[in-house]
């Protein structure tokens, strides 16, 4: 059985298309979680009205605590050995589940099945995003496992399939005290206990992507920090998997560049918010590793816009 996990949180207005589009599946061997995450508009009302109609649905109706925190209480009371999430303003098509499962059932090895989406937007210019390899992907080869762990959509945690009993007992959980960046957290964490991971570019989740985010207005010094540590807990995992030889090195370069980029381009950082980006950067391993990434078109940019402060400090940053 599959356990779908939908955090809720003040989404009447897509709720009812995110739960029709679970009900709907081809595949029938699911129970659908809604866990309301303290919405105040009619959410929750809406839930109890589906789950009166169909008795594959748990409604759970707590304070409001989080998207993290709500994701782990619905792993807890998830009756599946494979738990999906799908996020409450978006939805699936109808072979949905069917095409994850079947893709076990394929490989009966695999203890996470990952696939693509569509980002969805009002104005119709609706884009299709694929996993950059598919295929069965063994994690401890060092070049499958550097795969696995680098594809753009391994940031999220929905269009997947998680096994139940590989997030208890390596007690992964989302943490609660990230406030963003989160899902690639699990992710990674979850990549490390696989053993194997089926990739396939099979595209059946519709992401709605013009929804005003929580991200929105979030100090970029706070988002920053988060980006480094992410950045320097992938490094600790490339090193602990062997993985030294100069395309993870490009990568990693790459990664905290343009991390840095984000930073550099806004100019607004106070002293002591430059100094704690300072603390958190591996300057010599970028120094090191400075042939693989564009530094002078960014300082270029930085002079040709005025912004000397920042240039003089991203410039002398490198030079250490």
């Amino acid at each position: 059985m599959i356990s779908v996990i939908v955090p809720v949180y003040n989404v009447g207005e897509y709720l009812a298309r995110c739960v029709e589009s679970i009900l709907d599946q081809s595949f029938l061997d699911f129970e659908l979680l809604l866990i309301d995450d303290g919405s105040t508009d009619d959410s929750l009302e809406i839930c109890r009205s589906y789950a009166s109609l169909d008795n594959r649905i748990l409604v759970i109706s707590k304070e409001n605590e989080g998207v993290s925190v709500t994701r782990n209480l619905g792993i807890s009371k998830a009756n599946g050995e494979w738990i999906t999430f799908i996020d409450s303003d978006d939805w699936v098509e109808r072979d949905y589940l069917k095409t994850l499962n079947d893709r076990l059932r394929y490989n009966n090895k695999a203890d996470w099945v990952t696939s693509g989406l569509i980002f969805r937007y009002k104005n119709g210019n609706d884009s299709v995003e694929k996993p950059e390899v598919t295929g069965c992907f063994d994690t401890h080869l060092q070049d499958e496992f550097f795969k696995i762990v680098t594809q753009r959509l391994v940031t999220s945690p929905v269009c997947k399939l998680y096994r139940k009993s590989l997030i208890e007992d390596n007690k992964i959980l989302f943490k609660a005290g990230l406030s963003y960046g989160e899902d690639r957290d699990f992710n990674l964490r979850y990549a490390c206990c696989c053993n194997f991971v089926e990739i396939t570019d099979y595209v059946g989740y519709n992401y709605q992507k013009d929804i005003p985010s929580s991200l929105t207005g979030r100090p970029l010094d706070t988002m920053l920090a988060i980006d480094l540590q992410y950045w320097n807990d992938l490094k600790k995992i490339f090193a602990s998997h062997g993985l030294s030889n100069e395309e993870y090195g490009a990568y990693l370069a790459n990664r905290l560049f343009f991390m840095l980029n984000d930073v550099a381009a806004t100019g607004h950082l106070s002293e002591t918010q430059l100094k704690a980006v300072d603390d958190l950067t591996d300057w010599k391993f970028l120094r090191n590793n400075i042939r693989y990434v564009k530094a002078g078109r960014l300082l270029k940019y930085l002079i040709s816009n005025k912004k000397i402060k920042t240039a003089t400090w991203l410039y002398s940053a490198l030079k250490r």
